[in-house]
């Protein structure tokens, strides 16, 4: 069965089309698990907890005392004292609630985001972030910021096809040069009675052996 050859050049150019071509097709299916998990609930969407603060605001404001039950799970608070800011009661750590009371004083925009509800005689500070969560409390744990995870996973599967491709690149061009080479050799020990081996390659405009 006769080989069936090909330029270089359009060796090299197919190569440069399968890299981009596994590169698109990676990209489409981290997508997918990624639309999949937020359709199925495995993923909150960013605004998860922007959403259920919101429902829960009118019930803070009106709250004869704000306890841990009228703040949205998972979501840690602190409740400032309006003249004073100092802390009354709440879940944050000592430098939580400093950001806390300079979002009080300064609404700061961002993925970090400290909600602040004003009440008659204090506020109540929500801290939360405005990033993709798993919904289970421990992905969430240990994986909290899934998209940065997942694309890490599509980086290191990209990498390992790019190295495959690669390889299988290399070693065709490594495999035709020495093919190349054997020819050479012979020619220059002028030893003319030798099998010539198929070649893959041929010169794009004369149609030769490269």
């Amino acid at each position: 069965m006769e080989m069936k050859k090909i330029s270089l050049q359009v060796y090299i150019i197919k190569f440069i089309f399968k890299i981009g071509l596994s590169s698109i097709m990676f990209l489409f299916v981290i997508f997918l698990i990624f639309n999949y998990m937020l359709n199925f609930g495995i993923l909150l969407p960013s605004d998860h907890s922007q959403q259920l603060i919101e429902r829960a605001k009118t019930n803070i404001k009106n709250a004869k005392e704000v306890t841990p039950e009228l703040i949205p799970e998972n979501l840690k608070y602190v409740i400032l004292d309006k003249q004073t800011l100092k802390t009354i009661n709440g879940t944050m750590n000592k430098s939580e609630t400093e950001k806390a009371k300079r979002s009080v004083k300064n609404h700061q925009l961002g993925a970090n985001v400290y909600e602040v509800i004003e009440r008659p005689e204090s506020y109540c500070v929500i801290h939360y972030q405005l990033i993709v969560q798993f919904a289970n409390p421990t992905f969430r744990r240990i994986i909290p910021y899934p998209e940065i995870t997942i694309g890490a996973l599509f980086v290191v599967l990209l990498l390992i096809a790019l190295y495959a491709q690669s390889l299988q690149f290399s070693n065709k061009i490594k495999k035709e040069l020495t093919k190349f080479s054997l020819i050479t050799e012979k020619i220059e020990q002028q030893d003319l009675d030798f099998d010539v081996q198929p070649i893959c390659f041929v010169e794009q405009d004369r149609k030769s052996v490269v």
